[in-house]
């Protein structure tokens, strides 16, 4: 079994098209298991184009693969952490499988009314079109403000951004962060990052000014 995130974690980018059919075509011939995490692809830039098309959206793939079982949140895409709302897509066969091994009560009354009115609401209008709109936007800001102060900026396709802390700051970045209120994730536990990686947030402008002038405010090296 092998699991894959789109989009990928800690970066934010998207798997490419081409390379996620070769990795899904490979898997089927090996008879090897595939887990798609897809938990922040509603609001990721490759959604709307699949949605319009269904090229390589949800179900398509799991036409295609019988090997496949995509998992998905719906607290990524509405902000709500607090509800741990997700699903997961795959063959009828595979279906009935999972729900096998699934808690009798695995769904609460709060979180089933909660999220099926909030998609209702999203069905009505452009809820996921204007959320990555608004994404890009903040995001492109975040980006030229932190290159701007000497981070290394990795290219994101979501609303979180991976950054390399420039030299000219202390090490301490997050600590000092935390004392301001602003919680960045530090990327020291991810295999191949050190210490001077961290995965940014992208928030609303208010909450992003309020992060580059903190990080402005942070003591330099001397």
């Amino acid at each position: 079994m092998i699991f894959l995130c789109d989009p990928w974690n800690p970066v934010g980018k998207n798997i490419k098209k081409d390379t996620l059919e070769k990795i899904l075509s490979r898997a089927s011939e090996l008879d090897i298991t595939v887990v798609l995490d897809r938990s922040f692809y509603m609001i990721s830039d490759a959604y709307p184009e699949d949605y319009k098309t269904s090229s390589n959206g949800s179900a398509d793939l799991v036409k295609r693969f019988d090997n496949l079982y995509i998992v998905a949140s719906l607290t990524k895409c509405f902000a709500l952490p607090g509800i741990r709302m997700g699903y997961a897509i795959s063959r009828p066969e595979n279906v009935k499988m999972l729900k096998n091994q699934l808690p009798e009560w695995n769904l609460g009354c709060l979180e089933n009314a909660c999220i099926g009115r909030l998609l209702r609401l999203a069905e009505q209008g452009t809820f996921f079109a204007d959320s990555i709109d608004l994404i890009k936007k903040e995001r492109r800001f975040l980006t030229d403000s932190l290159s701007d102060m000497g981070f290394k900026v990795f290219e994101s396709d979501t609303d979180f951004i991976l950054v390399k802390r420039p030299d000219v700051y202390q090490k301490d970045i997050h600590e000092k962060l935390l004392g301001r209120g602003i919680m960045i994730r530090k990327c020291d536990d991810l295999y191949g990052l050190g210490e001077d990686f961290y995965r940014i947030a992208v928030r609303d402008h208010d909450d992003n000014v309020r992060l580059i002038r903190a990080l402005s405010d942070i003591n330099y090296v001397n």
